[in-house]
């Protein structure tokens, strides 16, 4: 028996010995590892990191760059391809050196879970950055795709997304974040479930012309400390680096507020398709420039200024807001006699004020309407008048659609909304039908006058045949 217990000793600590050799040496705790590159540029070499307990990164490290590793500052930006070969999923990744306008590029970057990266100075390019749970994203951060399966959270001034896909993006409280196209090469894509902007923050999104970025999921404005959040739709660089790209910026998901707030189109367009919470807050909506603001959707307050354009629906539909005011130009299409189906409207729930707007109607899909028929582009709620007129267009004016006339009016519908009507076709040959009924006094005298002309001639005709 004392033989077979001292076997069983022996064997166990033989496998316990095995055990131990086949595994590799690890940290016994995560170390923040810094990069020297005194060998080589590349993550699985020891000799390129210090403070790392004789090794490269180990899973759950953070990676530490405390200087510049590269050329000589040239006054221009300088970029160093760092390779990443190692598989792990980092705790984060600082930059704390003394230069700027210098970026590391790394490629596939994993970050663990609660990780932050961030850099003071010089900053990170990343393609590909990954995490399985929730990081924080912070100044001197570019990130070029990549996928977070939890939140992306800001910090500082915030990172530059070239593209990222994110269940959760909150933009914190002091952050200025921009979502934008690369100078060079694809355009952006913002893929986010859903999105908050906190107070004080701002979002900044653009796209190029042929890229429009659509936030499928719920937009939260609001929370934090700081002035009312901002989202603006911007336009894109193009690849030279000078030329404006728009593209757009398509909300379809529920716009939640929790303070007041702002949704600004500066040269592109915002299509609005969603809902809107207002808990008791305001949303405005401003458009400038050369921006459109269209959609089928309910938004707040809506100011499109001088140089902006108001078209509701989507060829045609209706667009929900609260007060409305047009400096810029209303844009209307006419396909039917039906409101939201067949041509478009405005349901404002507030005031409306059209001073000096321009009004641009359009027919399309061959539809002529009869004469008669109405179209009520603004409903405007209660009994506040519309105030103002559009430009050129005074109560009651006549205008063209084409070479269809159409009236206006300010006191049509239940009293106090916009309503044009048709009133004639495009011209035709003139018959003479309508001069006559035009003109009785004419019509008479010239019927008595060939009356006697064919009263001579018959005579003639019977005086003639008489003498035969």
């Amino acid at each position: 028996m004392k033989k077979l217990l001292r076997f069983g000793a022996v064997t166990v600590l033989s496998l316990s010995s095995l055990l131990g050799l086949a595994m590799p040496l690890a940290h016994a705790a995560a170390s923040t590892c810094t990069w020297t590159g005194a060998s080589s540029n590349t993550f699985s070499t020891a000799a390129n990191w210090s403070n790392c307990n004789g090794t490269a990164p180990q899973a759950g490290d953070v990676l530490n760059f405390t200087s510049w590793v590269g050329p000589p500052d040239s006054g221009s930006t300088q970029i160093v391809t760092l390779n990443n070969d190692l598989g792990y999923a980092f705790g984060g990744l600082i930059g704390v050196g003394s230069t700027s306008d210098k970026y590391y590029d790394i490629a596939n970057l994993a970050l663990a879970d609660g990780a932050t990266a961030s850099s003071n100075t010089f900053g990170f390019m990343i393609a590909n950055l990954t995490s399985v749970g929730s990081v924080v994203l912070g100044n001197g951060i570019v990130v070029n795709g990549g996928n977070i399966q939890g939140t992306m959270s800001t910090t500082g001034t915030g990172p530059f997304i070239y593209g990222l896909t994110t269940t959760n993006a909150v933009i914190t409280s002091g952050t200025q974040v921009s979502v934008t196209a690369p100078p060079i090469g694809d355009p952006a894509t913002f893929n986010v479930t859903n999105l908050t902007i906190q107070n004080g923050a701002t979002f900044t999104i653009c796209s190029t012309p042929t890229t429009e970025t659509t936030l499928s999921g719920s937009v939260t404005l609001g929370g934090g400390a700081g002035v009312n959040p901002i989202l603006y739709v911007s336009p894109c660089m193009g690849a030279d680096g000078v030329a404006p790209h728009s593209g757009g910026l398509t909300l379809t998901g529920n716009v939640v507020l929790l303070s007041d707030a702002t949704i600004s189109a500066n040269s592109n367009i915002l299509s609005v398709d969603g809902t809107l919470t207002a808990n008791g807050h305001t949303l405005t909506v401003t458009a400038d420039g050369t921006s459109s603001v269209m959609g089928s959707g309910t938004t707040g307050n809506v100011v499109v200024a001088k140089g902006g354009t108001l078209a509701p629906g989507h060829s045609p539909g209706c667009l929900s807001t609260g007060n409305l005011t047009v400096t810029g130009t209303f844009q209307a299409q006419l396909g039917g006699i039906d409101a939201c189906t067949g041509y478009d409207q405005v349901k404002v729930t507030g005031t409306v004020d059209v001073t000096g707007a321009t009004l641009g109607a359009e027919l399309f899909g061959d539809f002529l309407p009869a004469k008669g028929q109405t179209f009520e582009l603004i409903s405007n709620d209660g009994a506040d008048a519309v105030v103002g007129t559009f430009a050129g267009l005074a109560e009651g004016a006549t205008f063209k659609v084409g070479t269809s006339t159409f009236s206006i009016t300010y006191v049509g519908g239940d009293g106090n909304d916009v309503v044009i009507s048709f009133v004639t076709a495009p011209g035709t040959p003139d018959t003479g039908f309508a001069l006559a009924s035009s003109h009785p006094q004419i019509t008479l005298g010239v019927t008595i006058l060939a009356a006697g002309s064919i009263l001579a001639i018959a005579r003639r005709t019977s005086k003639a045949t008489g003498r035969r």
